[in-house]
């Protein structure tokens, strides 16, 4: 984007501030985290001036690349959607579920509540990387509507993963905000339960 002057920016939760570099020696330049309006944020304490940071590969290929696009600088995803490496994962251990359609609840420690503004988000993916695939999404939309996630249709024999990143608050003024995330494998098993508790204090799954 355009610089704007300092002085008229305003951020929401601002949640890490990173100083970098500059190879002239110039200026004075920072990295901002503008957690609830969703930005990283270029700053210039020298020119007293913010640009908002445009970054590359957001959007994933619509289509499946080929080998010979990845060789020639293009997309490196063969899928629509891949699962991520996620900050303050909660080791978990594999899930089991005795019917298609289990119900996986998301847990946060007694007196926290999902932050309805942060990018909250749950995937289930069917398959284990690099060759999994999406196949149901929750955004913080509808996070904020249910913690309570239904993956539907799954079937025995197939390798199956849930991965989640979520971020919650205290209930109170003021209250002090955290993230957790989880990702762990499921499996249908006639031994197994028909609810899954994502327990995000401690964080298990069970």
């Amino acid at each position: 984007g355009k610089p704007e002057e300092a002085k008229s920016v305003r951020m929401n939760e601002p949640s890490a501030i990173v100083k970098v570099s500059d190879p002239k020696g110039i200026e004075e330049r920072f990295i901002i985290s503008d957690t609830n309006n969703h930005r990283l944020l270029f700053w210039s304490r020298t020119k007293n001036q913010v640009v908002r940071i445009k970054i590359e590969g957001e959007k994933l290929p619509e289509t499946p690349v080929t080998k010979e696009d990845a060789g020639k600088g293009g997309g490196v995803a063969a899928l629509k959607q891949i699962s991520l490496h996620l900050p303050n994962t909660i080791s978990s251990t594999e899930a089991k579920v005795n019917q298609t359609n289990p119900v996986i609840k998301i847990m946060p420690p007694e007196g926290y509540a999902l932050n309805a503004e942060a990018p909250s988000f749950a995937r289930f993916f069917a398959g284990s990387p690099p060759k999994e695939i999406l196949k149901q999404e929750w955004q913080r939309e509808d996070l904020a509507k249910s913690l309570s996630l239904k993956p539907s249709d799954l079937k025995v024999g197939t390798d199956y993963f849930f991965q989640g990143s979520f971020y919650f608050c205290l209930e109170a003024k003021n209250a002090v905000c955290e993230s957790a995330s989880v990702s762990f494998p499921v499996r249908v098993d006639p031994t197994g339960t028909d609810r899954v508790d994502v327990n995000l204090a401690g964080a298990s799954a069970r």
